[in-house]
């Protein structure tokens, strides 16, 4: 019995990787191998309208390697917006649908706006995913003419601690040509800005910044938060799967992280599929 872990709809994946112009659905297996010759296998998992698979020319009866790697591991589509950060991310999302309107040909603005933002909160709580979601989001957005910056736990991408004497010129830099050209520059850290940072220079710029403290989700919202972990990896786990993981892991959406890599790792190197047995060993010796 072929194992099909995910199906894709649409080209996009084709065109961007395989350079196949199709629109058709296609299954990969858990190895991130094109099956082929099986639509009787593949359209008992297509639900709705759909009811066979075609795949492109070229394709059927081989099997083409493809490794099923997170292409955006941060992206929004993957965020849950438990209540934790709901307010925050609904201030956001005004705040760049606003930059939108604003550089509309009908209310065209010159510069385009400046959006800065320090989100603090707790470890787990959700705040990198959003820092880099949002900075991707900004960029794919296209009006922007700077690059939308994240300092996520007040590090630059390159490793330069943001209240440092280097961190805080490039900062001064960073914001000063945001102001004058448009952009977006989210902070993070776990604690608010006067209890994080020390350089007078940073601290004044993040006090005038949009500030949203986050918490953790609540209980009954860990399990969309760990649905949407396995999502990111192109994993899909049954109900038992994730309840026995809900269980077992501590209520950490960074232990989900955690756990949900190592039966990636696990079912790949066994050829197996994310389900009982599998997971279980996977996380065998997780406590120890």
């Amino acid at each position: 019995m072929l194992s099909i872990e995910k199906l894709y709809l649409g080209a996009d994946l084709f065109n961007s990787e395989l350079n196949i112009n199709s629109a058709e659905p296609v299954a990969f297996n858990q190895s991130g191998t094109v099956m082929s010759n099986c639509e009787s296998e593949i359209s008992e998992l297509v639900s709705g309208e759909l009811k066979t698979v075609t795949f492109p020319d070229g394709v059927s009866g081989k099997q083409l390697p493809l490794p099923l790697t997170v292409r955006e591991p941060f992206d929004l589509d993957y965020f849950v917006p438990h209540s934790g950060v709901a307010a925050c991310l609904d201030e956001i999302k005004l705040a760049l649908f606003s930059a939108i309107n604003a550089i509309s040909e009908e209310n065209a603005v010159n510069p385009p706006p400046a959006i800065f933002l320090y989100v603090y909160g707790p470890r787990g709580c959700g705040k990198t995913h959003l820092a880099k979601g949002v900075c991707l989001a900004a960029r794919g957005l296209g009006v922007f003419p700077t690059e939308p910056i994240c300092v996520d736990d007040g590090i630059f991408s390159d490793g330069v601690i943001l209240d440092s004497e280097d961190g805080a010129r490039r900062f001064i830099s960073v914001t000063e040509s945001i102001r004058r050209q448009g952009g977006v520059c989210i902070v993070t850290s776990k604690q608010d800005a006067e209890s994080s940072f020390r350089n007078p220079h940073v601290l004044s710029r993040l006090k005038s910044s949009a500030q949203f403290a986050l918490t953790m989700p609540r209980e009954e919202e860990l399990k969309p938060v760990l649905i949407s972990i396995f999502e990111r990896r192109n994993l899909r786990v049954s109900q038992k799967t994730l309840e026995f993981l809900l269980q077992r892991l501590p209520a950490d959406p960074l232990s989900f992280v955690d756990v949900v890599g190592r039966i990636d790792e696990f079912t790949l190197a066994s050829g197996r599929s994310a389900r009982g047995s599998a997971v279980r060993e996977a996380i065998a010796n997780y406590d120890e």
